[in-house]
């Protein structure tokens, strides 16, 4: 996190800037909390950092997510994933 601008370091949480290794340490608990709490058909929108697009969609389309996409903020740059709890899926 050192690596960080001081004024990003001085504004975010902590466990925000922090997302392991790969950067996607964060995501698990809250798709998994997602999973089970959707109802079928349910959506999830998760804004992503640069580069995670495809990640959090792999790990989307791995759980019971369905019609998973990538959007772009106005920039051209992927910047949120959605999807859907898959219909039948009980969790």
């Amino acid at each position: 996190m050192e690596i960080l601008p001081q004024g990003v370091r001085d504004h975010e949480p902590a466990a925000a800037l922090n997302g392991g290794v790969d950067g996607l340490k964060m995501y698990w608990p809250i798709l998994e909390e997602a999973s089970s709490l959707l109802k079928c058909g349910g959506l999830i929108a998760l804004e992503v950092g640069d580069g995670q697009a495809e990640h959090v969609k792999e790990m989307l389309t791995n759980l019971s997510f369905s019609r998973v996409e990538v959007g772009c903020d106005l920039r051209g740059i992927s910047r949120f994933v959605t999807g859907f709890k898959r219909e039948g899926e009980r969790r």
